[in-house]
Protein backbone atom coordinates (compact mmCIF):
# COMPACT_ATOMS: atom_id res chain seq x y z
CA UNK A 1 0.00 0.00 0.00
CA UNK A 2 1.41 3.39 -0.98
CA UNK A 3 1.95 5.95 1.78
CA UNK A 4 -0.65 8.69 1.99
CA UNK A 5 0.22 11.89 0.21
CA UNK A 6 0.73 15.09 2.27
CA UNK A 7 -2.53 16.44 0.86
CA UNK A 8 -4.49 13.38 1.98
CA UNK A 9 -2.84 13.37 5.39
CA UNK A 10 -3.88 17.00 5.84
CA UNK A 11 -7.44 16.18 4.78
CA UNK A 12 -7.57 13.26 7.22
CA UNK A 13 -6.37 15.45 10.10
CA UNK A 14 -8.93 18.13 9.30
CA UNK A 15 -11.73 15.59 9.06
CA UNK A 16 -10.80 13.99 12.38
CA UNK A 17 -10.73 17.36 14.12
CA UNK A 18 -14.12 18.25 12.71
CA UNK A 19 -15.59 14.91 13.76
CA UNK A 20 -14.20 15.14 17.30
CA UNK A 21 -15.53 18.69 17.64
CA UNK A 22 -18.96 17.57 16.47
CA UNK A 23 -18.93 14.61 18.83
CA UNK A 24 -18.19 16.85 21.81
CA UNK A 25 -20.70 19.56 20.87
CA UNK A 26 -23.43 19.90 23.48
CA UNK A 27 -26.49 17.96 22.28
CA UNK A 28 -28.49 19.42 25.16
CA UNK A 29 -28.94 23.09 24.31
CA UNK A 30 -28.93 25.81 26.96
CA UNK A 31 -32.66 26.34 26.50
CA UNK A 32 -33.69 22.74 27.20
CA UNK A 33 -36.41 23.48 29.72
CA UNK A 34 -38.68 21.00 31.48
CA UNK A 35 -41.94 22.51 32.70
CA UNK A 36 -44.06 21.34 35.60
CA UNK A 37 -47.09 22.16 33.46
CA UNK A 38 -46.19 19.22 31.18
CA UNK A 39 -46.51 16.58 33.90
CA UNK A 40 -49.64 14.42 33.91
CA UNK A 41 -51.94 14.48 36.92
CA UNK A 42 -52.47 11.10 38.56
CA UNK A 43 -49.24 9.52 37.30
CA UNK A 44 -46.24 8.68 39.48
CA UNK A 45 -43.54 8.89 36.81
CA UNK A 46 -42.78 11.29 33.97
CA UNK A 47 -39.99 11.02 31.38
CA UNK A 48 -38.92 13.73 28.95
CA UNK A 49 -36.36 13.34 26.15
CA UNK A 50 -33.53 15.86 26.10
CA UNK A 51 -31.72 15.34 22.80
CA UNK A 52 -31.69 13.23 19.60
CA UNK A 53 -29.03 10.92 21.08
CA UNK A 54 -31.51 9.50 23.58
CA UNK A 55 -30.65 11.36 26.78
CA UNK A 56 -33.68 11.76 29.03
CA UNK A 57 -34.82 12.87 32.46
CA UNK A 58 -37.22 10.74 34.53
CA UNK A 59 -39.17 12.21 37.44
CA UNK A 60 -40.78 10.21 40.25
CA UNK A 61 -43.28 11.26 42.92
CA UNK A 62 -42.56 10.19 46.48
CA UNK A 63 -43.22 8.55 48.79
CA UNK A 64 -44.35 5.36 47.07
CA UNK A 65 -48.00 5.39 46.11
CA UNK A 66 -48.20 9.15 45.57
CA UNK A 67 -48.83 10.76 42.19
CA UNK A 68 -48.21 14.08 40.47
CA UNK A 69 -50.74 16.87 40.89
CA UNK A 70 -50.34 20.24 39.19
CA UNK A 71 -51.12 23.56 40.81
CA UNK A 72 -51.70 26.93 39.10
CA UNK A 73 -51.71 30.25 40.89
CA UNK A 74 -51.35 33.74 39.44
CA UNK A 75 -50.67 32.26 36.00
CA UNK A 76 -47.76 30.06 37.11
CA UNK A 77 -48.22 26.28 36.96
CA UNK A 78 -46.02 23.88 38.90
CA UNK A 79 -46.26 20.23 39.85
CA UNK A 80 -46.63 18.84 43.34
CA UNK A 81 -47.52 15.53 44.97
CA UNK A 82 -50.94 14.15 45.85
CA UNK A 83 -51.91 13.57 49.46
CA UNK A 84 -50.07 15.19 52.32
CA UNK A 85 -51.07 18.50 53.85
CA UNK A 86 -51.95 20.32 50.63
CA UNK A 87 -52.70 17.58 48.08
CA UNK A 88 -51.09 19.42 45.18
CA UNK A 89 -47.72 20.69 46.44
CA UNK A 90 -44.47 19.18 47.69
CA UNK A 91 -45.02 18.99 51.44
CA UNK A 92 -42.62 18.01 54.22
CA UNK A 93 -42.10 14.25 53.81
CA UNK A 94 -42.88 14.33 50.07
CA UNK A 95 -40.54 14.65 47.12
CA UNK A 96 -40.15 14.85 43.37
CA UNK A 97 -36.96 13.11 42.24
CA UNK A 98 -35.26 13.39 38.86
CA UNK A 99 -32.67 11.04 37.35
CA UNK A 100 -30.74 11.74 34.14
CA UNK A 101 -29.41 9.10 31.76
CA UNK A 102 -26.10 10.96 31.62
CA UNK A 103 -24.42 13.80 33.49
CA UNK A 104 -25.86 17.28 32.95
CA UNK A 105 -25.60 20.74 34.43
CA UNK A 106 -28.49 22.57 36.07
CA UNK A 107 -28.55 26.11 34.74
CA UNK A 108 -31.63 27.25 36.64
CA UNK A 109 -34.78 25.99 38.32
CA UNK A 110 -38.09 27.58 39.24
CA UNK A 111 -40.63 26.88 41.98
CA UNK A 112 -43.98 28.47 42.76
CA UNK A 113 -46.37 28.91 45.71
CA UNK A 114 -43.38 29.31 48.05
CA UNK A 115 -44.26 32.07 50.56
CA UNK A 116 -42.64 33.98 53.42
CA UNK A 117 -45.66 34.06 55.72
CA UNK A 118 -47.98 34.71 57.28
CA UNK A 119 -49.80 33.93 54.00
CA UNK A 120 -51.83 30.73 54.37
CA UNK A 121 -50.44 30.21 57.89
CA UNK A 122 -46.90 29.59 56.63
CA UNK A 123 -43.63 31.06 57.91
CA UNK A 124 -40.61 31.56 55.63
CA UNK A 125 -41.10 28.38 53.67
CA UNK A 126 -38.02 26.29 52.86
CA UNK A 127 -37.39 24.22 49.73
CA UNK A 128 -34.53 21.73 49.73
CA UNK A 129 -32.91 20.63 46.47
CA UNK A 130 -30.43 17.76 46.63
CA UNK A 131 -28.10 17.33 43.65
CA UNK A 132 -26.50 13.94 42.97
CA UNK A 133 -22.98 14.53 41.67
CA UNK A 134 -21.63 12.65 38.66
CA UNK A 135 -18.43 11.81 40.54
CA UNK A 136 -20.26 10.68 43.68
CA UNK A 137 -21.72 12.46 46.67
CA UNK A 138 -24.38 15.13 47.03
CA UNK A 139 -24.85 18.87 47.33
CA UNK A 140 -27.75 20.24 49.37
CA UNK A 141 -29.31 23.55 48.38
CA UNK A 142 -31.80 25.48 50.52
CA UNK A 143 -34.17 28.11 49.16
CA UNK A 144 -35.88 30.13 51.89
CA UNK A 145 -38.23 33.05 51.31
CA UNK A 146 -37.34 36.10 53.44
CA UNK A 147 -39.88 38.68 52.22
CA UNK A 148 -42.52 39.04 49.52
CA UNK A 149 -39.80 39.97 47.00
CA UNK A 150 -36.62 38.28 48.28
CA UNK A 151 -35.31 34.82 49.08
CA UNK A 152 -31.99 33.28 50.10
CA UNK A 153 -30.12 30.40 48.43
CA UNK A 154 -27.43 28.38 50.21
CA UNK A 155 -25.50 25.30 49.15
CA UNK A 156 -24.19 23.16 52.00
CA UNK A 157 -24.74 26.07 54.36
CA UNK A 158 -22.93 28.80 52.41
CA UNK A 159 -23.92 31.30 49.74
CA UNK A 160 -23.13 29.84 46.30
CA UNK A 161 -20.75 32.09 44.35
CA UNK A 162 -22.31 33.10 41.03
CA UNK A 163 -25.84 32.02 41.97
CA UNK A 164 -28.81 34.36 42.16
CA UNK A 165 -32.47 34.10 43.15
CA UNK A 166 -35.32 36.39 42.13
CA UNK A 167 -39.13 36.35 41.94
CA UNK A 168 -40.61 35.55 38.56
CA UNK A 169 -42.41 38.44 36.87
CA UNK A 170 -45.21 39.71 39.08
CA UNK A 171 -45.19 36.58 41.24
CA UNK A 172 -44.58 38.11 44.67
CA UNK A 173 -44.84 36.06 47.86
CA UNK A 174 -48.09 37.74 48.75
CA UNK A 175 -51.57 36.36 49.41
CA UNK A 176 -53.22 35.69 46.04
CA UNK A 177 -49.99 36.06 44.06
CA UNK A 178 -47.75 33.34 42.69
CA UNK A 179 -44.88 33.06 45.16
CA UNK A 180 -42.78 31.97 42.17
CA UNK A 181 -38.97 32.08 42.25
CA UNK A 182 -36.10 31.33 39.91
CA UNK A 183 -32.60 30.31 41.03
CA UNK A 184 -29.89 30.78 38.40
CA UNK A 185 -26.64 28.78 38.39
CA UNK A 186 -27.74 27.00 41.57
CA UNK A 187 -24.85 24.51 41.86
CA UNK A 188 -22.22 26.22 39.73
CA UNK A 189 -20.58 24.17 36.99
CA UNK A 190 -20.71 20.77 38.68
CA UNK A 191 -22.00 17.82 36.65
CA UNK A 192 -25.02 16.06 38.13
CA UNK A 193 -26.99 12.90 37.44
CA UNK A 194 -30.04 13.54 39.59
CA UNK A 195 -32.09 15.96 41.68
CA UNK A 196 -34.55 15.67 44.56
CA UNK A 197 -37.02 18.40 45.53
CA UNK A 198 -38.48 18.26 49.00
CA UNK A 199 -39.66 20.66 51.72
CA UNK A 200 -38.16 21.32 55.15
CA UNK A 201 -39.67 22.53 58.38
CA UNK A 202 -39.52 26.30 58.63
CA UNK A 203 -36.92 27.71 61.03
CA UNK A 204 -38.95 30.90 61.54
CA UNK A 205 -42.34 30.44 63.17
CA UNK A 206 -43.98 32.83 65.62
CA UNK A 207 -47.20 30.92 66.25
CA UNK A 208 -48.87 27.59 65.67
CA UNK A 209 -47.26 24.35 64.59
CA UNK A 210 -44.02 24.57 62.59
CA UNK A 211 -43.77 20.86 61.79
CA UNK A 212 -45.19 21.04 58.26
CA UNK A 213 -45.42 24.63 57.12
CA UNK A 214 -43.25 24.45 53.98
CA UNK A 215 -44.83 23.45 50.70
CA UNK A 216 -44.38 24.46 47.07
CA UNK A 217 -44.55 23.20 43.48
CA UNK A 218 -41.82 22.55 40.90
CA UNK A 219 -42.25 25.06 38.09
CA UNK A 220 -39.30 24.43 35.73
CA UNK A 221 -35.78 23.11 35.16
CA UNK A 222 -33.29 24.36 32.58
CA UNK A 223 -30.53 21.89 31.74
CA UNK A 224 -27.31 22.00 29.73
CA UNK A 225 -24.80 19.39 28.67
CA UNK A 226 -22.10 18.52 31.18
CA UNK A 227 -18.68 20.09 30.77
CA UNK A 228 -16.16 17.35 30.04
CA UNK A 229 -12.66 17.18 31.46
CA UNK A 230 -10.61 18.57 28.55
CA UNK A 231 -7.41 16.66 29.32
CA UNK A 232 -9.22 13.36 29.68
CA UNK A 233 -11.25 13.71 26.50
CA UNK A 234 -8.16 14.72 24.55
CA UNK A 235 -6.29 11.61 25.69
CA UNK A 236 -9.13 9.09 25.66
CA UNK A 237 -11.87 9.75 23.09
CA UNK A 238 -15.39 8.77 24.06
CA UNK A 239 -16.79 5.73 22.19
CA UNK A 240 -18.97 7.93 19.98
CA UNK A 241 -15.97 10.06 19.03
CA UNK A 242 -13.79 7.04 18.26
CA UNK A 243 -16.48 5.54 16.04
CA UNK A 244 -16.95 8.75 14.10
CA UNK A 245 -13.19 9.19 13.63
CA UNK A 246 -12.90 5.62 12.37
CA UNK A 247 -15.72 6.20 9.90
CA UNK A 248 -14.04 9.35 8.62
CA UNK A 249 -10.71 7.54 8.15
CA UNK A 250 -12.31 4.60 6.36
CA UNK A 251 -14.21 6.91 4.01
CA UNK A 252 -11.15 8.94 3.08
CA UNK A 253 -8.94 5.88 2.58
CA UNK A 254 -11.58 4.25 0.37
CA UNK A 255 -11.90 7.44 -1.69
CA UNK A 256 -8.12 7.63 -2.07
CA UNK A 257 -7.88 4.04 -3.31
CA UNK A 258 -10.63 4.57 -5.85
CA UNK A 259 -8.81 7.61 -7.20
CA UNK A 260 -5.53 5.67 -7.53
CA UNK A 261 -7.29 2.78 -9.27
CA UNK A 262 -8.80 5.14 -11.82
CA UNK A 263 -5.43 6.82 -12.36
CA UNK A 264 -3.73 3.45 -13.02
CA UNK A 265 -6.21 2.46 -15.73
Amino acid sequence: MKPLSPTLRHALAAACCSVVAAAHASPVSSDTTILGANFVNGTSSYTEGLDPLGASATFTAGPSGRTFQKKTQYGYTGVGVSGGRTGDEIDVGESISASFTRALQLQRFGVNVLFDGPEYGDWNEVAQIRATLADGGYLFGLLQVTSESSASWWVDGVAMLGSSVSPLAGALARDGYGGAWEVSNPFGDVNITGLEFTALQSTVCSSGSCSNQSDYALHSLQLADAVQNTRRTNLVPEPQSAALVGLALATLVFTSRRRRQRADR
